[in-house]
């Protein structure tokens, strides 16, 4: 197994901690927050397969916005996509709730499988009142 090319460009591209700041609501209490994750990641997956890559960043939280560029998360999905091909199937893994002074954060896990590739993903989403919204995106792996 070979490493892959677009390890080098997720590292350029690594969110820097997990702080968005206004991530302090309290979740509704018929708000879950690990099925709405679930429920976002599949949505990642389905959008990057039809490669909105655009849509994803303009969807994520401020605080990665704030810490890429538009170009450079298109890049980088692209990249992905091109490398490792389409998402057949994902299984989360482990997951973790965090709050701190800044909010709520839940970092997931997830076992990936790509056409080309077996990875695992790592979303962090900052929890609010009844959504989440993206706050990084970290992928390990190697292609087949």
């Amino acid at each position: 197994m070979r490493k892959s090319g677009w390890m080098i460009l997720l590292l350029m591209s690594v969110i820097q901690g997990c702080v968005a700041p206004g991530a302090s609501e309290t979740p509704a209490s018929n708000f879950h927050p690990l099925g709405a994750v679930d429920e976002a990641v599949q949505k990642f997956h389905e959008m990057a397969n039809n490669s909105q890559y655009k849509e994803i960043y303009e969807q994520s939280s401020d605080f990665l916005r704030k810490s890429t560029t538009e170009q450079g998360w298109e890049n980088l999905l692209h990249s992905i996509r091109v490398t490792a091909g389409t998402v057949k199937s994902t299984q989360r893994l482990k997951s973790n709730l965090k709050q701190d002074a800044s909010g709520t954060y839940l970092d997931a896990l997830y076992d990936t499988s790509y056409t080309s590739a077996d990875v695992k993903e790592e979303f962090i989403y900052a929890i609010f009142a009844d959504h989440v919204s993206l706050t990084g995106y970290h992928v390990f792996g190697q292609t087949n």
